[in-house]
């Protein structure tokens, strides 16, 4: 199957996406006697919509196949997934809302996620640079040996 054509169909679905969860944050500022379950909602939806967009936005231009792509690429998936972690925190916090923050462990389980998070941002800032997660060449994206240790923190958080 052609590659720029799965990239089509990916670009697609994520600007799909995208307006989809814009509508649904747009819906919900007009709620009104906002709990803090809906507040932790709204956070998880606004970030997912920006990982999505910046996704989408990052084979827009690799499907452009302008110059300097690489390195606009590498930011755009670097930001798109920060706001993964940061979707995957949020997610923690609704969880521990809906079984009761009150409780003890949750908050201590909470603050761990955020040392984890923090860490997690720092590891992606150094092994991006460094090359450990993933390369981009002639706007392809492909994984370096460390590339699936992105997704740890977000398996952690869940």
């Amino acid at each position: 199957m052609n590659t720029n054509l799965i990239r089509y169909v990916v670009m697609c679905l994520d600007y799909f996406s995208t307006i989809m969860l814009f509508l649904i944050l747009i819906c919900s500022l007009f709620e009104k006697n906002k709990t803090s379950l809906s507040k932790i909602y709204l956070c998880m939806v606004a970030s997912c919509f920006v990982s999505i967009l910046l996704e989408a936005i990052s084979l827009t231009i690799a499907l452009g196949q302008h110059s300097g792509v690489r390195d606009a690429r590498m930011i755009l998936n670097n930001v798109s997934v920060f706001f993964g972690y940061v979707l995957a925190f949020f997610y923690a916090c609704y969880i521990a809302n809906l079984v009761g923050y009150k409780r003890k462990l949750c908050k201590s389980i909470i603050k761990a996620l955020g040392i984890i998070g923090c860490i997690s941002v720092c590891f992606l800032i150094v092994g991006s640079s460094l090359g450990w997660f993933y390369t981009i060449e002639d706007g392809l994206i492909t994984p370096a040996p460390l590339f699936v240790s992105l997704f740890a923190f977000d398996i952690i958080s869940c």
